[in-house]
């Protein structure tokens, strides 16, 4: 049997969606120790993960990006600021996941196979997402529950 394990890499103010990432000088972030402490597990247990990286974090916590493929983890994107696609336009949400995925590969040198919506938020309103990221190359989605 195969295990897939993947990690959401936002700082915890952000799971709610209801804070814009251009206020995140606000508050303070935690994204450094809490990914030390998933390497930390996941290097104990011998186990290998996919980590769902946001964009705006990629670009102010790169070396915490290097740090996950220094640890043998496949790098992909969580969009760039975590807002929900439905309520995106298509062209905002295209603009979004480029940046996104070019700060990442620009960090790991390795193409970004796969994206993760904020909140699963792939959904019937926003179906036309699935073609956007078709567009853009990646070969899997871990969006839709």
């Amino acid at each position: 049997m195969q295990n897939i394990l993947t990690v959401d890499v936002e700082d915890w103010y952000q799971g709610n969606a209801r804070i814009p990432y251009q206020d995140a000088w606000r508050f303070e972030s935690r994204i450094e120790k809490s990914v030390d402490q998933v390497l930390g597990i996941l290097d104990e247990y011998e186990t290998q993960a996919t980590f769902f990286i946001l964009g705006h974090l990629a670009e102010s916590h790169g070396q915490v990006v290097k740090q996950i493929q220094n640890h043998g983890h496949e790098i992909a994107t969580h969009g760039y600021s975590h807002q929900l696609i439905f309520k995106q336009k298509p062209a905002e949400f295209a603009e979004e996941l480029y940046r996104s995925i070019a700060l990442c590969e620009d960090l790991t040198g390795r193409a970004v196979m796969g994206p993760r919506a904020s909140n699963g938020s792939v959904t019937s309103q926003s179906l036309w997402a699935l073609d956007l990221l078709k567009k853009a190359g990646l070969r899997y989605d871990s969006s839709v529950y």
